[in-house]
Formats: structure tokens, sequence, C-alpha cells
């Protein structure tokens, strides 16, 4: 059971906004998955989130469960940002500057714009 939290369906039928993707790739998506250690007496089957909401309001109250569970991370901490072209740089700069000006210091924003790199760059360099 504990292993459950590190499973991603590799691909199959994707639902969100009555519209369905048959054979959509999940592996695709390139996510992170951060998966805290429970606490307390809590129940496994209360972390277990891995589920279709059909309402708002019980999508609101799952998420309401997780309100004090948060990734903390430091600029220092981000080594690599990946993008799939050389085209789409200038707009990653653009967006850092943009929303992680407010939470990082302008010498952060800087370092964080140096560790832009693009697959073309990777493909063509290494």
């Amino acid at each position: 059971m504990g292993f459950n939290k590190y499973f991603k369906i590799y691909e199959g039928e994707l639902t969100r906004k009555g519209k369905t993707i048959h054979n959509y790739r999940f592996a695709d998506e390139r996510e992170w998955r951060y998966t805290p250690k429970m606490r307390g007496n809590k129940n496994f089957k209360d972390w277990l989130l891995a589920q279709n909401y059909d309402t708002t309001e019980k999508k609101k109250a799952e998420n309401a469960k997780l309100v004090n569970e948060r990734l903390y991370f430091n600029a220092n901490q981000i080594l690599y940002i990946i993008v799939k072209e050389e085209s789409e740089i200038n707009e990653i700069i653009n967006h850092i500057k943009s929303v992680k000006g407010k939470n990082y210091t302008m010498d952060e924003v800087d370092r964080l714009t140096t560790r832009i790199l693009s697959c073309e760059r990777i493909i063509n360099d290494f």
C-alpha cells in the first residue's frame, strides 16, 4: 500500500471540463510529485486523493485537507529550467520576473534566468 503514492497512470482517458481525450499520455506532463509523510493518526485512505471529483465542492473539501502541506524550496535549489525550444526562453524569463520577483530577490531572479536551457541546445551541444 505504501508504494501507491508513487504510481501514476502512463496512458489512459483524461476528462476535463466535459471533454474526454482518449489515449492521453500522462507521462508527457513532466510533473513533479511530492508525497509528504503521514503524521499522527491519519488514515492512509485520507491521503489517497487520486480520484475524480464530480463537483467543485468535493474538490475544495479535499484540497482543504492539504492546506498545511506545502513544499518549500528556494531559488538556489533550482539547478535547471528546461524548455523545449530556444524561442521559449524570453517568455520564461518574463514569467520568472513577473511572478517570482514577488517572492525572490532580484539577484535570485537573475540567477534563475541563467538556469534556463532548451532541449534544442542540449541536443545540439551535447
